[in-house]
């Protein structure tokens, strides 16, 4: 007689669901709110960075506003500035030759006697030359400019060379070459003052570019003050 247990029959104590897994049961699997989550975590810091943008370009443009504003006051008062220093060097510049004139209005000079001379030579009127030689150098026949005009007549050294000058500091070499310089000049503009000596001053080139005197203001300036340096001291002659 065989004995078998009826716990090792009995089946009844087993359940499946305790020790196998059943193939058909669903696994777990990701939340459906997780993309979404997603998204919206995306689309938060798109916003966040639209606007930190948006409040930059905001500061920048303000920036650029106030810049804009600060240049235009520094203009202006850069401009206040050079106008006044302009008017004042004006102003003290007509001082100056208002002084010079008086100074040398009825005076003679020692050079007065190779004026008169030159100007006979070459047809002009000895006020005319004598008013010439004052504004270019005050009488001195030793002096030079910034450019390297020398002499009574500041002759530039290729002037004095194709007038014949060999020296531009003898007082009488000086004034025949300026005066001879002078003629021609009138004559190239048929006795216009102005424009010989506005040519005188700037050169013909300028003369003939702006069909008149130049709009220098140096050339300018002398015209007027040798024309009227001549009507004063040729009406003294006369």
């Amino acid at each position: 007689m065989s004995i078998t247990p009826a716990s090792i029959t009995d089946t009844s104590g087993f359940t499946s669901g305790a020790y196998f897994i059943d193939d058909d049961e669903p696994t777990a699997t990701p939340s459906d709110d997780e993309p979404a989550l997603a998204r919206s975590q995306t689309a938060g810091l798109a916003d966040q960075m639209q606007s930190s943008m948006a409040a930059l370009e905001q500061r920048f443009t303000a920036f650029t506003q106030l810049l804009t504003r600060e240049l235009a006051s520094l203009e202006r008062q850069f401009s206040t500035a050079m106008r006044s220093m302009v008017g004042s060097a004006k102003r003290s510049d007509a001082a100056h030759a208002a002084q010079t004139h008086q100074a040398s209005a009825g005076r003679t000079s020692p050079y007065d006697g190779i004026i008169n001379r030159a100007a006979a030579r070459n047809g002009l009127d000895p006020a005319l030359v004598g008013a010439v030689v004052r504004q270019e150098s005050g009488f001195r026949a030793d002096a030079v400019s910034t450019a390297g005009a020398q002499g009574l007549m500041q002759l530039m050294p290729s002037s004095a060379r194709d007038l014949g000058v060999a020296d531009p500091f003898d007082p009488g070499q000086n004034v025949d070459g300026g005066a001879r310089l002078l003629r021609s000049l009138v004559d190239r503009y048929d006795g216009r003052l102005d424009y010989a000596l506005a040519a005188y001053n700037a050169g013909p080139g300028a003369v003939d570019r702006y069909g008149g005197v130049p709009p220098y203001p140096e050339t300018r300036s002398y015209v007027a003050a040798v024309l009227a340096d001549y009507r004063t001291h040729a009406l003294q002659s006369s």
